[in-house]
C-alpha cells in the first residue's frame, strides 16, 4: 500500500489517511484521486428556436432567390 509522508512531521502515514498519525495534521490528497474529483463546465445548450429557423429562413431566401430571377426572365423577353 501506499504511503503518504506528512509535510510537517515527515511521519509516514496509509494512502487513505486524511490526517497524519503523529501531529494531525491534514494530508493533501494524492494527485490522481484529485485529478479524478475535477468536474468540466455544463455544455451550453444551443437555443431550439434557432435550429427550427435557420432552415425556414434557407427556404424563404431561396425562394425569394428564384422568384426574382424568373421576374427577370420574364421582364427582359
Amino acid at each position: 500500500m501506499k504511503r503518504n509522508i506528512c509535510q510537517r512531521c515527515e511521519t509516514e502515514n496509509t494512502s487513505n489517511a486524511k490526517f497524519c498519525s503523529g501531529c494531525g495534521y491534514e494530508l493533501e490528497r494524492d494527485f490522481e484521486e484529485a485529478v479524478n474529483t475535477v468536474t468540466l463546465p455544463p455544455e451550453k445548450k444551443s437555443n431550439e428556436k434557432f435550429k427550427i429557423i435557420k432552415p425556414a429562413l434557407a427556404v424563404v431566401v431561396a425562394l425569394l432567390i428564384l422568384l426574382g430571377g424568373q421576374y427577370l426572365l420574364l421582364r427582359l423577353t
